[in-house]
């Protein structure tokens, strides 16, 4: 009932006309931002948000369950901008509650297809994870973020989404991961000449730069920091950026300037009423008051910083103040009660994954026990430390935390944990030169095993080459030498016989001597065209010429070859076509298939030439009905290393170096060759050439 009242009153305080004409809900997309400087801009939807916490307050019933049903007549777009509006500003005030608000949003954008709030409202809910220490949660939620934003090209989430991203890394103590997330978001953000987006961004860098020891970088990130939030009128956020900065004044001994800063930067947050925000203010001037050893002030300072960490579950605090309350008690001498605060640290640290936390409380409980001359436990936890050093290196190149630091910079009392110590880096060092060392040896033992493997095959093809040169030339010198006998021969016997012989036995001997001179001729005239090939010294021209004028030109020049063998040579080509190619080329191809053609026919049987277009190609094919191919020959017909003697039909010599010179300029044209078997009997040679 008293619920019902409540709704009641806050419905007619906010009258229909009033939403409309006042709050105008739902109608700006960048109503909205990340920061306090929208608690300026939106005074309606803030003055509206605390009349419901009021009223909450007054009943004991759930803030977002108030809102939700305040906000029940409500467009789904007004209740988007009102409950993302909750999330942020209230965040810290009412994380749970910010939540819930947040899982709304989601699901209400996810009904209208708003992709920008759906990754935003992921990105809301990683930021309150993440302050509540549970990071892998945060993470998974950011992932989310990070790609529907990608998804749906939305840059601003997209930007956000890395730099979420980077500061929990920032926080697990993965700096160079953190630093290429966080330059990720900075790059879009300054592509799209967003100046509060830089902003976040220049604050996380500078963090990270703190953290890794690097004051002066950090000092730059901060400063540009600051610049940028008065640039866009955010005085809060410069003030937290110098408060930031004072953590570098700290570590580069400039204590008054630092403890000036964080005073002027903790007296502005309790104005504006984020307690939160000044538990860093406290630690920070906690921090300047150990570095001078004034036990009593730096105490007084942590558990002021402690209680405020446990009043907004801030875990990172709360680990950092007990553990350098634990020690401070210890140094003045209350190690019961110092001891009390390291044990809770510790239990905390155990539950969340956080190499900064654990960094921080193994180096306490190594320096309590050192305090109470207890070196055993000392070396144990100084141990822990090392190792937890040691794990951190491996994963990125340098991370040290800045945070603290000032706990480990203490002199030694005891020369003993000192030279172990030392004894345990020296060994870690000469264990790093050896792997170095195995690592150069092994691979300049893989390149030299690589390069005599590379060696052996190439001495080996070397021995192929040398092989295959030897045959081919033996081959051709028989071919030569052959037909030459003959026309020595037969010349001799011309002369010597000329008047005795009869003219039927000088016209054979006539007739031989013709064909043994144009064997020798086209085997010349193929040896000069391989080796123009191979010394590239074929030039390849282009212009129109004419399929059947090529076709007559051949036959005409074989013709009597063919009629020899009673062969029929015949054409398969309808109409004039016309190609743009190498006209000497293609006649050197067509009549090499076409003498091979000839030479392995059988009397009384046909050879055929045809022309087509195939896709973007101009096939030319010479069939046969001769003798045909052995398939096994098919793969090597065209290589040198199916040079050899062949016999055609009619006892003509053949070296195969034909097909050799028909595959190099074919591939010159751009094209192809290939050969197969025809049916029922014979071969089919064709080549084809890119139309141009």
């Amino acid at each position: 009932m008293l619920v019902e009242v409540r709704v009641l009153y806050l419905r007619c305080f906010f009258s229909k006309d009033f939403l409309i004409n006042e709050f105008s809900w739902g109608l700006d997309e960048n109503q909205h931002s990340r920061n306090i400087v929208m608690l300026k801009r939106t005074n309606i939807s803030i003055l509206f948000l605390s009349i419901i916490i009021f009223s909450t307050t007054v009943y004991s019933n759930s803030v977002i369950d108030s809102i939700a049903a305040v906000i029940a007549p409500l467009p789904i777009k007004s209740k988007i901008d009102t409950l993302m509006s909750f999330t942020w500003n209230y965040r810290n005030i009412y994380p749970k509650d910010a939540i819930r608000a947040a899982e709304m949003v989601f699901n209400f954008a996810e009904s209208i297809g708003d992709a920008h709030n759906k990754a935003k409202s992921l990105n809301y809910q990683s930021v309150i994870y993440r302050d509540e220490g549970e990071y892998e949660k945060s993470l998974a939620l950011c992932a989310r973020g990070l790609d529907i934003s990608q998804t749906n090209d939305d840059w601003v989430e997209e930007a956000y989404s890395n730099n979420n991203i980077g500061t929990i890394y920032r926080l697990k103590g993965n700096y160079p991961l953190a630093l290429s997330y966080i330059y990720k978001a900075l790059k879009i953000f300054d592509d799209n000449k967003d100046l509060e987006g830089k902003a976040f961004c220049t604050y996380n860098i500078g963090f990270v730069y703190l953290r890794q020891n690097n004051y002066n970088k950090a000092l730059e990130y901060l400063e540009e920091t600051a610049r940028l939030r008065e640039e866009i009128g955010d005085k809060e956020g410069a003030i937290k950026a110098r408060g930031r900065s004072a953590d570098a004044y700290v570590e580069l001994g400039e204590y008054d300037k630092a403890i000036e800063l964080y005073s002027l930067v903790r007296d502005s947050y309790e104005q504006i009423g984020d307690r939160k925000s000044t538990i860093s203010m406290y630690n920070g001037i906690a921090k300047v008051y150990e570095k001078t050893n004034n036990i009593n002030k730096a105490l007084d300072e942590r558990y002021k910083g402690l209680a405020i960490s446990n009043e907004f579950n801030v875990i990172e605090g709360i680990v950092t103040n007990s553990s350098a309350i634990g020690l401070l008690e210890a140094k003045s001498g209350n190690f019961i009660k110092g001891k009390a605060y390291l044990d809770s640290a510790l239990f905390i640290t155990n539950k969340f994954n956080s190499s900064v936390f654990r960094l921080n409380v193994y180096k306490s409980y190594s320096d309590f026990y050192e305090l109470q001359n207890n070196y055993v436990e000392a070396y144990k936890y100084l141990k822990l430390y090392n190792n937890e050093k040691d794990s951190i290196a491996g994963q990125e190149k340098r991370t040290v935390v800045a945070e603290v630091e000032y706990a480990y910079s203490s002199n030694k009392k005891e020369r003993e944990n000192e030279l172990i110590k030392r004894d345990l880096e020296n060994q870690k060092t000469i264990i790093n030169y050896w792997i170095v060392i195995s690592i150069a040896f092994v691979i300049i033992s893989v390149i030299i095993g690589l390069l005599y493997k590379s060696k052996e095959r190439a001495n080996k093809k070397l021995t192929e080459l040398n092989i295959l040169k030897d045959k081919f030339f033996s081959i051709v010198a028989h071919d030569l030498k052959n037909p030459f006998h003959v026309l020595l021969n037969y010349s001799q016997i011309l002369d010597e016989e000329k008047d005795s012989m009869e003219k039927e036995e000088r016209d054979e001997i006539i007739a031989s001597l013709a064909s043994s001179s144009k064997s020798v001729y086209a085997l010349l005239e193929n040896l000069l065209l391989w080796s123009r090939s191979q010394t590239n010294r074929v030039s390849v021209k282009s212009e129109a010429i004419s399929i059947p004028k090529i076709f007559n030109e051949i036959i005409s020049v074989v013709e009597e070859q063919a009629k020899l063998k009673e062969i029929i040579i015949e054409k398969d080509i309808v109409g004039d076509y016309e190609i743009n190619s190498d006209p000497d080329i293609i006649k050197t191809i067509i009549r090499n298939l076409v003498g091979n053609a000839i030479k392995y026919t059988s009397k009384g049987d046909s050879i055929k030439l045809s022309f087509k277009i195939e896709e973007n190609n101009f096939v030319i094919a010479i069939a046969d009905t001769g003798v045909g191919i052995d398939e096994n020959q098919l793969p090597q017909l065209f290589t040198l290393s199916n040079i050899n003697s062949k016999t055609g039909t009619k006892g003509e010599k053949g070296t195969g170096l034909g097909l050799v010179i028909c595959r190099e300029f074919v591939e010159k044209l751009g094209g192809r060759i290939w050969a197969e078997k025809n049916q029922p009997k014979g071969s089919i040679f064709s080549f084809s050439i890119p139309i141009k």
